[in-house]
């Protein structure tokens, strides 16, 4: 075994198992085939952000559709993280803080994020 594949290695090499196959059919329906996001580095590495924060970025990019307009609900979010609604709410409110985002809607209004 070489020493980068030792137990406890820095060096060591991480493999990403999972139904990657991108196939896009006619008019471009991907049924059956697994979704991605994609955070940025200025949030994915800023310190500053909570791991929930982060997590809830990456819904939020996983949900906009051609284009920076996400309209999904605090709920939603919730349970496709398996958090509470006040931790989903709270991390908005932080990425907003460090202008990751921008809310808006007011009141009972849907909020589009």
């Amino acid at each position: 075994m070489s020493p980068a594949h030792e137990p406890g290695s820095i060096g060591r090499v991480y493999y990403v198992y999972g139904k990657s196959a991108q196939k896009v059919y006619g008019k471009s329906a991907q049924s059956g085939v697994e979704k991605y996001a994609r955070v940025p580095d200025s949030v994915l590495f800023d310190h500053g952000l909570s791991l929930a924060a982060r997590s809830v970025y990456g819904v939020l990019a996983r949900h906009a559709f051609q284009g920076t307009t996400v309209n999904i609900g605090q709920r939603r979010i919730a349970h496709l993280l398996g958090a509470h609604t006040e931790t989903v709410n709270l991390a908005l409110h932080e990425l907003e803080e460090r202008k990751h985002i921008c809310i808006r809607g007011a009141g009972k209004a849907r909020r589009i994020y």
